[in-house]
């Protein structure tokens, strides 16, 4: 996923209004397989996460990171954290929150729903920028 594309789905974060799965999808498709696919099921709708070959990515599979937190990390503030806490550490992942946090509250109109997308925007201009 290049740099132009993680900037853009920072962008698309930032202004959503409320959770996504299709968000949520592309969030799980740059921090764990940046080389493979984000598509909608043509079965039940749902958003998949395919790696470089071509293999679903499943939740709460044994070889695959994503069990505690799941999938939800636009909707859900304990799978958001799980995926911080992967991608840049506990640590870092509290401060990360803490800015969210306080950026939140001074910001006027948000509601409790936007947090875990707004983290992980955040998260990942984190992650983006610690490349850089």
């Amino acid at each position: 996923m290049s740099d132009h594309s993680i900037t853009s789905l920072i962008e698309k974060l930032e202004v959503a209004e409320g959770p996504s799965q299709e968000l949520s999808a592309r969030v799980i498709h740059a921090v764990r397989a940046p080389d493979g696919a984000v598509e909608q099921s043509r079965i039940n709708g749902r958003w998949c996460v395919y790696d470089k070959n071509g293999r679903l990515l499943e939740s709460g599979s044994r070889n695959g990171w994503w069990r505690e937190g799941g999938w939800e990390v636009t909707e859900s503030l304990d799978a958001a954290l799980a995926l911080a806490g992967r991608v840049v550490g506990e640590e870092a992942a509290l401060s990360i929150l803490q800015d969210t946090v306080d950026g939140w509250n001074a910001a006027a109109g948000l509601s409790i729903r936007n947090l875990p997308r707004l983290f992980c925007a955040a998260v990942l201009r984190a992650q983006s920028e610690a490349r850089v």
